[in-house]
């Protein structure tokens, strides 16, 4: 089975149902805390019902950010500064734990390890 990292772009496609990412919907998921957190904040903002219930339900495929990733990460955010801190974050924990990034944020078109879908 694959598996992705779901970045925020991509939880908030599959939430809403989008047909492009219906097939994502199956396979397994890794994602952090800031991805699920900006997920919440993008269903109350419109009004979505149940943003703490998927909160728990994609909570369990969370992995830790370590200091080491965080510094990574800033080092990619200095030479992308159209990519947000929580994206930069969720990038290079793609790359540890060797996984593709799944993202239909335009940031991230071309980059190597990303699997792009708009």
């Amino acid at each position: 089975m694959s598996v992705y990292f779901y970045d925020t772009y991509a939880l908030a496609k599959i939430v809403l149902g989008d047909e492009k990412y219906r097939k994502y919907d199956q396979f397994d998921i890794v994602t952090s805390k800031l991805n699920l957190m900006e997920l919440y904040l993008f269903m109350l903002r419109n009004k979505i019902p149940g943003p703490k219930s998927i909160y728990e339900m994609f909570e369990e495929s969370t992995v830790d950010i370590q200091n080491e990733d965080v510094f990574q990460a800033i080092k990619l955010k200095l030479k992308n500064k159209n990519i947000s801190y929580v994206d930069v974050v969720g990038y290079i924990l793609s790359k540890k734990h060797k996984v593709k990034f799944l993202t239909g944020d335009k940031a991230f078109k071309g980059m190597p390890n990303v699997e792009f879908v708009v």
